[in-house]
């Protein structure tokens, strides 16, 4: 029988295992589609997934959350559309590979509110975990982003990791409450934000006529994705769900390496040994506090 900090773990490693496809998902659609539109197909799918599943458990789940549900599921949607929101504008006037590098931070960033806001511990092992991926992630998105302009964009890129870090803390609290009704509500927030962006040049009935298949994709890349991160959050608490969810890059280049041929390099080894070695101190930190 598998406990629950294994089951913590299991979960964290398939939410950065599904998520990871996404980008695959996104890479390879974009050429297609808007990416408003993409993410609203994706977005849609996970909604009416997550509805189903809802409609189809076996324990009774009401769509009104809870009065302490619903300062979190608020919160969580609005973190979640500020945070994409600043990226797309960054994405203006800086390339992607600094805002992945500047991303790094949503880790550290979970990790500082969890510890000053929700008042959680902080050990040894989590904070050299928090250093090895942290490392390990700069290195990964280091390739093409040797100088780092810290100007007005690169701030948008830092509040938006500390907005995702909040997000990954009320997650957390959310998860010991309902976690399905906040994957539901958040992708549903999301799919409308998005079709509000795409419903004045698109044909939103042609478009999901054409694209389908990227409602069922979307249901796994985001819905799924979502769901086992709260799950995650829920048996591992935030921080350390998100140190394992940060292999989500990780994860992308050697599906990209295997699907689309792309070569690696000697800073991908680097940053995997780096990651490894962070995410063993969090599995290590686990067994030592069951």
């Amino acid at each position: 029988m598998i406990n629950k900090k294994m089951k913590g773990i299991l979960f964290s490693f398939i939410s950065s295992f599904l998520y990871a496809l996404n980008v695959l998902v996104l890479k390879y659609f974009m050429k297609d589609i808007s990416s408003n539109e993409l993410l609203f197909l994706l977005y849609t799918g996970s909604t009416i997934g997550i509805l189903l599943i809802i409609l189809f458990n076996k324990q009774k789940i009401s769509f009104v959350p809870k009065r302490e549900e619903i300062s979190f599921i608020f919160g969580t949607i609005i973190c979640d559309i500020l945070a994409t929101l600043l990226i797309t504008e960054s994405l203006k006037f800086l390339n992607a590979s600094i805002v992945s590098l500047l991303s790094v931070l949503e880790i550290a960033a979970t990790i500082i509110i969890s510890y000053i806001i929700f008042r959680n511990k902080i050990n040894r092992n989590l904070i050299f975990s928090v250093i090895f991926v942290t490392f390990g992630g700069i290195i990964l998105s280091i390739n093409s982003a040797l100088k780092v302009d810290f100007s007005m964009a690169s701030i948008l890129v830092i509040l938006a990791s500390f907005l995702w870090g909040l997000k990954n803390n009320l997650t957390a609290k959310m998860s010991n409450k309902n976690p399905l009704l906040l994957v539901f509500y958040t992708c549903f927030a999301v799919s409308i934000f998005n079709l509000l962006y795409i419903i004045k040049d698109s044909n939103i009935f042609m478009l999901i006529f054409n694209h389908w298949y990227l409602l069922i994709i979307g249901f796994f890349t985001y819905g799924l994705s979502i769901l086992y991160f709260a799950y995650g959050t829920k048996f591992l608490g935030a921080s350390k769900t998100a140190i394992i969810f940060s292999l989500s890059p990780i994860f992308s280049t050697i599906l990209s390496i295997i699907i689309f041929n792309e070569k690696s390099n000697i800073l991908f080894i680097i940053s995997l040994i780096l990651m490894i070695i962070g995410i063993r101190f969090t599995i290590y930190d686990n067994k030592k506090n069951n």
